[in-house]
């Protein structure tokens, strides 16, 4: 699979003079859009990369898209506004697509009464943006949309090797990573982590609600049950997505992400990365494993076990995810932003195809499976899209 990072000469040739804007295929092109979750994924690192390099250079940034015909145009520029470009911080809250792109400069097949294969909405895109259509570049995959936008007096850019690459294709070279295919590919993994994190917080806090002060103090010569935990009302949903959040646990987390970038790291040391870099990360995957034990085991007390022992159940599944969670938000950070750069200065392109290769390996052949199952989770416990 040649490599995907855009440089000069694997564009479609475009005109030479300088833009003033770029629109950009942003749906179709740059990240995956999902209607009925209410949904935007951005593709990274590459699509903040591309949104920054146009904000330092002065290019004003549009939008096309086409949305569904019953969602209305504010309401899908609103989810495309909230796709999420880099993970939060200590310090700071996610980078957003709306950080980057005012809600005016989003043109859609409803507001525009045109779909991308017409001129009339790349016409209404450099007229939302204020600039004349020679002066504005469209960036797009499907040629069908590419021959639109140049009969409409764009220019035009689109990669020749549009592919898809898993679940994310490169656009562009992320100013934080190697440039590598193999780094934006589980960094777009991630982002479902993240997600996952959400869950078990919203979790811990629930479990807290129904414990908080209420564990009898035991004394030595007389024992006292705990209350009892019924299966209902917001403790029924709270079990619901408990169940949710161990499957994900055992079934993505551990055998589609851990077991894929483990493979990844030993081919970066066969290509000569220090294995003393990388061992951080086996130790780490094994310390979450044993607090995926512990929840497992947990929730097999609350659903098996005696009523006194549900409670303390309750109890172990908060404590053992309180910690997964703590240990594994800053270990995607420090993956994403030292040791993927670190193995990709070993990888040449034939290692970074491997790497790419080994990931999509593991990746079911729909993961929208997975999508859905969190998305079931955080209806149930009413984390907001």
């Amino acid at each position: 699979m040649p490599d995907m990072a855009t440089t000069d000469s694997s564009l479609r040739p475009s005109a030479s003079r300088a833009v003033k804007a770029v629109v950009l295929d942003l749906l179709d092109t740059y990240g995956e859009f999902d209607p009925v979750a209410g949904r935007f994924e951005p593709h990274r690192p590459s699509t903040e990369d591309k949104l920054r390099v146009c904000k330092e250079n002065g290019i004003k940034i549009g939008v096309i898209a086409e949305f569904p015909a019953d969602m209305p145009h504010d309401r899908g520029v609103e989810i495309l506004r909230q796709g999420i470009l880099s993970q939060a911080t200590a310090n700071a809250a996610p980078v957003t697509v709306g950080d980057y792109i005012d809600a005016r400069f989003f043109t859609s097949n409803h507001s525009s009464s045109a779909d991308k294969r017409q001129r009339k909405i790349y016409l209404d895109a450099a007229k939302a943006l204020g600039v004349d259509p020679s002066d504005c570049r469209f960036d797009g995959l499907d040629d069908n949309d590419v021959t639109a936008a140049e009969a409409a007096g764009l220019c035009a850019q689109q990669p020749l090797d549009a592919q898809r690459a898993g679940v994310v294709r490169i656009l562009n070279r992320s100013r934080n990573d190697s440039g590598r295919q193999f780094q934006a590919f589980f960094e777009h993994e991630h982002l479902l982590g993240e997600r996952i994190f959400g869950i078990g917080d919203a979790i811990c806090a629930g479990i807290h609600r129904l414990v908080d002060g209420r564990t009898p103090k035991q004394i030595p010569a007389r024992w006292q049950s705990p209350p009892r935990i019924e299966a209902s009302g917001e403790a029924g949903r709270l079990r619901r997505a408990m169940s949710y959040f161990v499957f994900l646990l055992n079934n993505f987390a551990n055998q589609v992400h851990l077991v894929a970038e483990e493979q990844m790291f030993e081919l970066a040391v066969g290509a000569g990365m220090p294995r003393s870099q990388v061992k951080w990360v086996f130790d780490q995957h094994d310390q979450a494993r044993a607090y995926w034990a512990g929840i497992t085991i947990a929730w097999r007390r609350i659903c098996e076990g005696d009523a006194d022992d549900q409670w303390y159940a309750h109890i172990d599944f908060m404590k053992n995810t309180e910690a997964f969670i703590f240990l594994f938000r800053d270990h995607a950070v420090r993956e994403n932003n030292s040791t993927y750069t670190l193995a990709g200065k070993h990888f040449n392109d034939m290692d970074d195809m491997q790497a790419l290769k080994l990931g999509e390996r593991f990746l079911p052949p729909d993961m929208s499976l997975y999508v859905g199952i969190v998305q079931n989770a955080e209806t149930l416990l009413g984390i907001s899209a």
